[in-house]
């Protein structure tokens, strides 16, 4: 546990409040030497066409240290961009978005760079990665939502090894495809069943699939919700319960 209080700043005024800020953490077995890597973004290197109210996200192999973010930017010829807002990590820690404070100037060709991240280790990135894009002429304002199911609803006798699949109405970010946003709940609830995601068709397509690890009970229920690139999710959970083959 790391415990702070009566802080002070540079010129030696002190909390007022007078609290203790407590944070409690737990070590695993072994110490960390690997260094984090880029596993997901949600542009592609060249991609034109991107909505002027696009959030640059981007997910990391492993939790990273979100007080060391300053080597992550947004430039337009080679300058920072003035609307770039202060960068937001997801909860589990090992993604990012930045976020424009203002819609992205029409026609226009950016470079989003990652540099200096490390992971809570102190183990860095081994090098700075960057890719470029250009905005379209407008914004996206419409939120993904799920349009088909693979097996559809009610659907019984399914093998264990079954392919689940769900089609989106528009791309979706692939940093947002997780375990968590994407599984396969049994009947009564957790755990879920673990199996391996894949984006397909574009980004419009999810599919988990089980490799057999579905087991033998009666009811699963596959569960989803989409994002975005402008960071809308879909709202909602789209959950349809099917039934296995004994």
């Amino acid at each position: 546990m790391v415990r702070a209080r009566r802080e002070k700043d540079l010129f030696g005024n002190v909390n007022p409040l007078d609290l203790s800020t407590n944070v409690n953490f737990t070590t695993a077995f072994t110490p960390d030497s690997t260094a984090p890597q880029i596993v997901a973004t949600n542009l592609r290197d060249g991609q034109t066409g991107v909505p002027t109210n696009a959030v640059v996200s981007v997910r990391f192999s492993e939790a990273i240290n979100s007080l060391a973010l300053a080597g992550v930017t947004l430039k337009q010829g080679g300058a920072v961009v003035s609307t770039q807002k202060q960068i937001v990590t997801d909860p589990f820690g090992s993604a990012l978005k930045l976020i424009p404070t203002a819609p992205l100037p029409a026609n226009t060709t950016y470079v989003f760079s990652v540099g200096g991240v490390s992971d809570l280790t102190g183990n860095f990135l081994p090098q700075t990665q960057s890719l470029t894009f250009t905005t379209g002429s407008a914004a996206d304002v419409t939120r993904p939502s799920a349009i088909g199911f693979t097996p559809t609803k009610g659907a019984t006798g399914l093998p264990r090894n079954i392919v689940l699949e769900v089609v989106f109405n528009e791309p979706v970010n692939p940093v947002t495809v997780t375990p968590v946003s994407f599984s396969l709940i049994k009947n009564g609830g957790l755990p879920p069943v673990v199996g391996t995601l894949t984006l397909e068709y574009g980004w419009q397509s999810g599919a988990l699939h089980t490799g057999g690890r579905a087991g033998r009970e009666h009811d699963l229920q596959p569960e989803c919700v989409g994002e975005c690139f402008c960071g809308r999710s879909g709202g909602q959970s789209y959950r349809q319960s099917i039934r296995q083959r004994q």
